[in-house]
């Protein structure tokens, strides 16, 4: 086992959100570098309508807080803040002030390659479930299946996916820094799953297995494969994102990361 107390989280996180902030202002249609992080919006009610990186290297000024408001209600968006547990106590304090509550709470699970020996029999356990990866481009109709299935696979409602959230699914597979994945059983779509290398930090996001095939073990698997490559890369850091008590939470710890750091996901109820 690898002892956390060597993983610096702050350092994490500070390359972490930093990632997150860079990549999202890249993918939306509007952002604004604010407080150290950026400000977000690409589209009624979608998840990069959000505020993320700021904080973490000093006091946030009522200044830069009002901005955030005032950019949300131009857009009719409530905003959504990710706070990293490192940022300035004073983002808590001004954001609770402006009604900005805690919906959720993330964390943040990451593996450091330099200290520990990744040693996860990734081809086999890919074998073993009968499962093929597909690395896809964001053009032709692998990337249209990869967004119908990203974008469905994990809701059982049957509405019609939020058309700027298939646009902004999309821009995400065709990101410089993205690799995307179709992955199949037998020949059949089973499922999608995606990560961004981005210098020393790599982060895996957007696995959906769709209701057939869930309970196989194959998202355990596809972390595995997707932690190799992102050490193949170069990256020092690989990680991920989970809220509490999902399976993404399980299967991390079963790839032997480590619990890094806290985020607080904040939004607000707007005036009506």
């Amino acid at each position: 086992m690898v002892d956390a107390a060597f993983l610096d989280s702050r350092v994490l996180a500070v390359l972490e959100e930093g990632r997150q902030a860079i990549a999202i202002r890249e993918l939306a249609d509007e952002s604004v570098d604010v407080a150290g992080g950026t400000m977000s919006y690409a589209g009624p009610g979608v998840w990069a309508n959000q505020v993320c990186g700021i904080g973490l290297h000093g006091p946030i000024s009522d200044a830069d807080l009002d901005r955030i408001v005032e950019f949300y209600d131009a857009r009719d968006e409530p905003g959504e803040i990710e706070l990293a547990a490192h940022a300035d106590a004073s983002c808590f304090r001004g954001l609770a002030t402006r009604g900005f509550y805690c919906k959720e709470i993330e964390s943040v699970f990451a593996i450091d390659g330099q200290r520990h020996v990744v040693e996860t029999p990734t081809l086999d356990r890919l074998a073993d479930l009968g499962l093929e990866m597909s690395r896809i481009t964001a053009r032709g109709d692998a990337a249209q299946d990869f967004v119908e299935v990203g974008t469905r696979g994990s809701h059982t409602t049957g509405k019609p996916a939020n058309p700027a959230e298939r646009k902004l699914l999309h821009r995400v597979i065709a990101h410089p820094r993205t690799a995307a994945w179709l992955v199949r059983f037998e020949g059949e779509i089973c499922g999608v799953t995606a990560m961004e290398c981005a210098g020393e930090v790599a982060c895996l996001f957007a696995t959906t297995v769709t209701p057939k095939f869930r309970c196989r073990g194959i998202q355990r698997a596809l972390i595995e494969a997707r932690l190799r490559h992102g050490l193949d890369e170069g990256c020092r850091y690989v990680c991920m994102h989970s809220a509490a008590g999902l399976a993404t939470e399980r299967n991390a710890r079963r790839t032997s990361m480590e619990l890094c750091y806290s985020k607080a996901v904040l939004t607000r109820v707007r005036p009506s």
